[in-house]
């Protein structure tokens, strides 16, 4: 974000404009001057002082959120939008959540995919038993293998699903994606490429079970797809596509306690009665 906003403000028409008010400068350092005063990591501080610097032609007033609304992005300005919208949200002393949105508001600043994935891998490992019952480990970005190799007979393609579920000999498979699912859709938006690296992961670990999931984007039903697999006899392995709801506020005791029943409620569907013998058998 430094980088791009110090090629930004040294653009051309940056310095044209740099005498006259101008959406990021009015819109944003006082926002970032009041950042600076309240982050804890050095680091922070330190990119949001150089941002300010940057900034530092620009008369610092105090701006409302009535004003940051009136601004009005064109064509000429429009690459400032991510950061005065990452301003407005500080100032109406708004938090970011993780549910899935039309509006890719954050992308620029925040990996949301990567945020999301490491969340659930975290809230699901730290108490497996709570989720899938005794004797169960989880592993989360496991290298399982390699896809294919090559002709000198080294590997290429390396698997490493997001979380891996292991109790007894039984494996199952569990991949997160921050994509929104649209449920008029025959496949409901669950793109080819997913599906074959499901696939990979399933057929690499021999599981037994698999699921994507999804930030909740008001799905009317869970959608079941099945790998059919015949080696070492045909059998059918289920590849759930389900969302979890992120809209609790996990600072609250009681929300936090929701979310986690709520998602366990999700992954109870995956596995029934917490029992990773979720197989069928082909006659």
């Amino acid at each position: 974000a430094y980088e791009m906003l110090r090629s930004l403000v040294g653009s051309e028409m940056c310095i044209r404009d740099r005498s006259i008010p101008h959406p990021l400068g009015w819109g944003g350092r006082p926002q970032f001057d009041l950042m600076s005063r309240m982050v804890k990591n050095f680091n922070s501080f330190r990119l949001l002082r150089s941002i300010s610097g940057i900034l530092d032609s620009v008369t610092l007033y105090p701006v409302s959120l009535a004003e940051i609304d009136r601004i009005s992005f064109t064509r000429l300005n429009r690459k400032f939008e991510p950061f005065i919208r990452i301003c407005r949200i500080f100032l109406s002393h708004s938090t970011l959540t993780l549910q899935a949105s039309d509006v890719e508001t954050f992308s620029l600043l925040i990996p949301m995919e990567t945020l999301f994935e490491e969340f659930i891998a975290k809230v699901i490992k730290e108490d497996p038993d709570y989720f899938f019952g005794p004797q169960t480990s989880v592993s989360t970005q496991q290298y399982i293998g390699k896809l294919a190799s090559s002709e000198d007979g080294s590997g290429v393609f390396n698997l490493q699903p997001d979380i891996v579920i292991k109790r007894g000999p039984d494996v199952a498979i569990i991949d997160t994606k921050y994509k929104l699912l649209d449920d008029e859709k025959r496949k409901y938006g669950v793109s080819q490429a997913d599906m074959y690296q499901m696939y990979a992961y399933v057929t690499k670990k021999d599981a037994i079970s698999s699921m994507l999931l999804y930030p909740d984007t008001e799905l009317k039903e869970q959608r079941t797809f099945y790998y059919n697999l015949e080696n070492e006899g045909k059998r059918s392995v289920p590849l759930y596509i389900t969302s979890i709801k992120l809209s609790y506020d996990l600072t609250n005791e009681k929300e936090w306690s929701e979310f986690r029943k709520d998602l366990r409620n999700v992954l109870t569907k995956f596995f029934p009665n917490l029992n990773l013998l979720g197989f069928t058998k082909l006659n």
